[in-house]
């Protein structure tokens, strides 16, 4: 099996999406917790949202998403550090901050997880610049 190559030499870059949502209630949870990804969410926050217990969240957000609450956290929270290094020239405790992964080095060992890149070679690989216009 031949590894797809990107010009350059870089390797090819694949997204791993997440399972299809099935358009269940706890999409206005998930939208709350979206948008306090930089703040500490625990699994008594999300319940409390979404006014259930934290075993009936943990088996219908599953259901939903495919995945557990914390899992689909910590995927949505490396979405965001991978926006912040593509798009700004935060240092990375910053964007480990506003990812709401804490620390630089939990961001390094996430990103390498999950997404085979330390974040500095990913910021290197695939910064957004503005295309020329002249």
């Amino acid at each position: 099996m031949v590894t797809p190559v990107r010009p350059g030499g870089q390797a090819q870059f694949v997204d791993s999406p997440l399972p299809p949502e099935n358009g269940r209630t706890r999409s206005a949870t998930r939208t709350w917790a979206l948008e306090r990804l930089d703040t500490p969410l625990s699994l008594d926050d999300l319940a409390t949202h979404a006014r259930t217990s934290v075993r009936t969240l943990t088996r219908r957000f599953h259901e939903e998403t495919g995945l557990s609450p914390q899992k689909w956290l910590l995927h949505q929270r490396i979405q965001r550090a991978r926006e912040l290094l593509e798009s700004t020239t935060l240092p990375m405790d910053q964007v480990a901050r506003h990812s709401g992964i804490g620390s630089a080095e939990s961001l390094r060992q996430h990103m390498i997880r999950h997404v085979g890149f330390p974040p500095t070679a990913y910021r290197a690989s695939f910064t957004r610049t503005p295309s020329s216009t002249s």
